[in-house]
């Protein structure tokens, strides 16, 4: 009688297992695509700050360099060199 009972049951729990799995792996793969999703998206956030601040820091030397040349010619029309000030035109 235990014997029957339990070839009678074995394939029924079996069966409960294999869909509890199913189950537990359809969840997994619903969370892992969930967690690409949302990691997608911070890596563009991030890829998005970076940029930005590249072009910042481009626009900055831009200035900076601007500012440069401005006083070389600034200071190129007044010349400060010791044998400018010996010549006499």
């Amino acid at each position: 009688m235990l014997k029957e009972i339990l070839i009678i049951t074995q394939p029924t729990f079996y069966s409960i297992y294999k869909m509890k799995a199913r189950q537990a792996f359809r969840a997994l793969r619903s969370l892992v695509k969930l967690q690409a999703l949302v990691r997608g998206f911070c890596v563009r956030r991030q890829a998005r700050i970076a940029l930005y601040c590249m072009h910042t820091l481009v626009r900055l030397q831009v200035q900076v360099r601007a500012r440069q040349l401005l006083s070389r010619s600034e200071d190129a029309q007044v010349p400060h060199h010791p044998i400018y000030s010996t010549l006499k035109p």
